[in-house]
């Protein structure tokens, strides 16, 4: 169940990519938007339930392996710096263009400028690498019960649509091809429905193992929410996204007593 699940889920960042072949480049204020709120509510996540099912069940000495899962992610990801999220590509934006020579003049982490084949396909490798723990990030939450496994997937399938809209329109503009850019979520959705397929894996091998998913994947959403998002949300879209976040928090923990209060906890 939990497997479908995730594969429904990343289908968003497949349905994203097609979505920006078709249509004009969203504003990256609203992108920013989203991404803040998603962000808080995964930091929620993490912090005000899977952390607290580590320690109450599997025990305090398994709480270093979200330290783990936290530096796993960033060691997978720094191989591929050229990391991309909405409001970092914009087309024909002249604030985008100011904003990146304040970076130095280049168009996306890593260094590769924005708009050619080789900063499409390297944000498809870099992406990828997310997707993939996107999807152990997932499978871990399930692992805290179905309400923490379902709120998570939530936050995740609200990501994904804007990294795939993004991924989209940058491979529109720079592979020149919009059958590639349309597709190219696909290749994200793979690498998460394979991260979940790993943690399953994993998990019927080494039943001893169990216990240390959790924090994984709470280290996993902590290196999302923080590293990944949160940064990106920043920038020239103003100075809101604070309040998203902390909105986005309020938001899960309000989502949490409710379905616990349903009986799905």
């Amino acid at each position: 169940m939990a497997l479908l699940l995730v594969a429904l889920s990343s289908l968003a960042t497949l349905a994203g990519s097609l979505v920006a072949v078709r249509v004009a480049p969203l504003r990256p204020d609203r992108m920013a938007h989203l991404l803040a709120g998603v962000a808080g509510f995964l930091l929620a996540a993490a912090f005000l339930d899977l952390i607290p099912h580590v320690a109450e069940e599997a025990g305090a000495r398994w709480l270093p392996f979200v330290f783990v899962g936290y530096l796993l992610v960033y060691a997978a990801e720094s191989l591929f710096p050229a990391h991309l999220h909405p409001d970092e590509h914009a087309e024909h934006r002249p604030a985008g263009n100011a904003a990146r020579k304040a970076r130095g003049g280049r168009g996306s982490r890593g260094g590769l400028p924005s708009g050619g084949p080789a900063a499409f396909f390297a944000a498809l490798g870099g992406l990828s690498v997310h997707a993939f723990f996107d999807g152990v990030a997932l499978m871990g939450s399930f692992a805290a019960g179905l309400s923490s496994g379902v709120l998570v997937l939530l936050a995740v399938t609200f990501h994904k649509f804007p990294v795939g809209f993004s991924l989209g329109a940058l491979g529109r503009g720079g592979a020149r091809s919009g059958s590639l850019a349309g597709w190219s979520g696909g290749v994200l959705a793979l690498a998460t429905l394979i991260g979940a397929l790993t943690v399953l894996l994993l998990g019927n091998l080494a039943a001893g193992a169990e216990p240390g998913l959790l924090p994984l994947a709470a280290g996993a959403l902590i290196y999302i929410g923080a590293t990944d998002m949160i940064p990106a949300s920043h920038g020239e879209t103003g100075r809101a996204q604070g309040v998203y976040s902390l909105l986005g928090a309020i938001a899960f923990y309000l989502s949490l007593l409710l379905v616990r209060s349903a009986g799905l906890g």
